[in-house]
């Protein structure tokens, strides 16, 4: 039986089909065109919800945060317990800096979705914002329970525990999430940061090493690479790795200083002066640095 025209058009231009096509846009990296037609479905159907869940992200991933924020409250007032729209809410509030607020939002989430592993990660970002670093680090643990191959809380439980002086809780969790998600670069990354704090440091240059294989234009990974060999004593190596890392961020402050010292220490202030010129005059926005030569 044929399907008539005008029905099916009706089809084509129904809410979740464009809804549908506004996602592939997105996937494609198409933002301002998926954004112009999730605009057209808000306009046209002012009750679909999922069409402003995905304007909120958008507004949130281009840092207009007030408007996400905006439309998650337009949201909650007729759905005060939409979860997306209580998540995109605090996310906005983290954004600018409404610490307490997010607080109260994602306690608010986590009390109505306690098995929602998003919502107990952000909730503990929210404690980490307003100082509460034990409960943040109990979340986390339930966060990973709920979802054990999330990497983001398994990476901020990480760095916590690094803070709190504490290399081997980092490493057992972060050698956990690994096997999970071996792709996970910033997890191997901050795996590596803990075995120097550990003061194993073979291993930490041997991760290291591991994440400039797999990220060659990440800065940071030489960065992380010379700390470590400026620990073990390889000074030559370490100076090349900060070297390499000011090449892919001229404007990267602490690389130039650990350079800068580096050149210092070897009798070349000089030489240690001019590069400190050299790399203002290709990073102009770390000029404040003139007041150090």
């Amino acid at each position: 039986m044929q399907v008539p025209v005008r029905a099916w058009w009706q089809a084509i231009l129904a809410s979740p089909a464009r809804l549908a096509w506004a996602d592939f846009k997105l996937a494609e990296g198409a933002t301002n065109e998926a954004a112009r037609l999730l605009q057209e479905i808000a306009d046209k159907d002012p009750g679909y919800t999922p069409a402003f869940i995905r304007l909120a992200r958008i507004a949130l991933m281009e840092r207009r945060f007030n408007d996400g924020m905006a439309i998650a409250d337009s949201i909650l007032k007729k759905e005060p317990r939409h979860a997306d729209a209580l998540l995109l809410r605090g996310r906005a509030q983290l954004a600018l800096a409404q610490n307490a607020d997010a607080l109260k939002t994602f306690e608010t989430l986590v009390s109505q979705y306690p098995r929602l592993a998003e919502a107990r990660y952000h909730l503990a970002m929210a404690l980490v914002r307003n100082g509460d670093v034990k409960r943040a680090l109990l979340e986390l643990n339930q966060c990973m329970d709920i979802r054990p191959a999330f990497v983001e809380p398994a990476v901020l439980f990480g760095e916590l525990n690094l803070r709190n002086g504490n290399p081997d809780a980092a490493i057992a969790e972060l050698e956990r999430l690994l096997k999970l998600r071996p792709d996970a670069l910033r997890a191997l990354s901050v795996l590596g940061a803990a075995y120097r704090a550990k003061g194993m440091t073979p291993k930490a240059e041997e991760i290291h090493r591991q994440v400039i294989a797999a990220q060659p234009e990440n800065p940071m990974g030489y960065f992380n690479l010379g700390m470590t060999l400026r620990d073990r004593k390889k000074m030559d190596e370490a100076l090349q790795a900060f070297e390499a890392a000011l090449e892919r961020a001229p404007d990267f402050i602490p690389a130039l200083m650990e350079t800068a010292e580096l050149t210092a220490r070897n009798g070349q202030r000089e030489a240690a002066v001019t590069r400190i010129r050299k790399q203002i005059e290709q990073a102009p926005n770390i000029s404040g640095l003139w007041g150090l030569l």
